[in-house]
């Protein structure tokens, strides 16, 4: 089995993996009910019959932990493992001096024996330090007449000690099957009672078992984000997805910034491989050619310019092919220039 509901405080038993908590769903007080004087403590009741529930309970595990912390479980107390309804039977029939229950506040057999006038219900006067020595019971106070305001049932506030009722499961439990049972959790239990306030059940409460991951971000940060907006197939499909997409993205991120950048390299070394062609005629022009030489140098600068125009290039590129074409007008100009200045000096023009 993967998922139980365990009473905080006992064993769910062996098996594989291991045992997480999910939270605590709700509380299940323990109830001593008794005959004879008053008394404030399970101390009280050494060497009387009590019955303690059945051996394999989580009543019978807590009764022989509070019993044994006070050393009231030695003889002549005598501790029966009767069932719940057996045993209470026969507290009403004056059998038996206690008996322990655990249940929850509004089990019909709690409320008929605090109902009983010959039946008394232990208020613990220490029970703060029952809490503090066994960190998964809590203290509560049942109010006074919660149980029937017209007879005035129970007639004064009982202190009760109270272990939880907790989901557990192995930790090999899928997360979105994890989510499911909590979401159901709290539909289920988030509203208020007797003892219990609305919103205050799930939580995760000490119940003798570590707090399950899972759950811990379940409480922290509510529904996850994808389930909120999602069916739960779908979210959990995204959910596995991530672990492809994770390096897929890691990726993808480098290759969408480089992927541009090469591309625009690609575009300008169109153009840019033509400047090479124009500076070869640029350091001719500085070795005071010819005429005929100058006349060359022209007709290869227009060849230059017609087959740059020819590139084939995207708009948001064009203006590389304009600032060529302005640097290939710039050494045209010295060219003209040259020749110009020849004509006038009306000097031989050597070959």
């Amino acid at each position: 089995m993967d998922v139980a509901l365990v009473q905080s405080g006992t064993d769910p038993g062996a098996g594989g993996g291991q045992i997480v908590s999910l939270g605590s769903l709700s509380y299940v007080p323990l109830w001593v009910f008794y005959r004879g004087d008053p008394i404030d403590d399970v101390r009280e009741l050494k060497g009387r019959r009590l019955a303690v529930g059945g051996a394999e309970s989580g009543t019978h595990a807590l009764a022989l932990t509070l019993l044994g912390a006070t050393g009231a479980d030695k003889p002549p107390t005598e501790l029966l493992p009767l069932d719940r309804e057996t045993a209470i039977e026969k507290l009403k029939a004056g059998l038996l001096d206690a008996v322990f229950v655990v249940a929850p506040a509004e089990a019909p057999s709690v409320k008929k024996l605090a109902a009983e006038p010959s039946i008394r219900l232990i208020s613990f006067g220490r029970a703060d330090a029952y809490a503090r020595r066994f960190p998964y019971l809590s203290k509560l106070v049942l109010p006074h007449g919660v149980f029937d305001l017209a007879a005035d049932v129970p007639d004064r506030d009982i202190v009760l000690l109270s272990p939880t009722a907790n989901l557990v499961a192995r930790d090999t439990l899928h997360p979105a099957l994890a989510y499911l049972l909590l979401r159901a959790a709290t539909e289920v239990h988030g509203g208020s009672g007797m003892l219990v306030r609305a919103g205050e059940f799930p939580s995760p409460r000490e119940a003798g078992f570590p707090l399950s991951s899972v759950a811990r971000r379940y409480y922290q940060a509510g529904v996850p984000f994808l389930q909120r907006y999602l069916p739960f197939w779908a979210a959990n499909l995204v959910d596995r997805l991530w672990v492809m997409l994770v390096p897929i993205i890691a990726v993808a991120v480098p290759l969408a910034r480089a992927v541009p950048a090469l591309y625009r390299w690609r575009v300008r070394s169109r153009v840019f491989r033509w400047y090479a062609r124009l500076k070869q005629i640029e350091l001719q022009l500085e070795e005071n050619p010819g005429r005929q030489v100058l006349d060359d140098m022209l007709r290869r600068l227009d060849d230059t310019e017609r087959a740059v125009n020819q590139i084939p290039t995207p708009l948001a590129y064009a203006e590389n092919l304009y600032f060529f074409r302005e640097h290939v007008d710039v050494v045209r100009r010295r060219i003209i220039r040259r020749l110009s200045n020849e004509r006038d000096a009306g000097l031989p023009v050597s070959a």
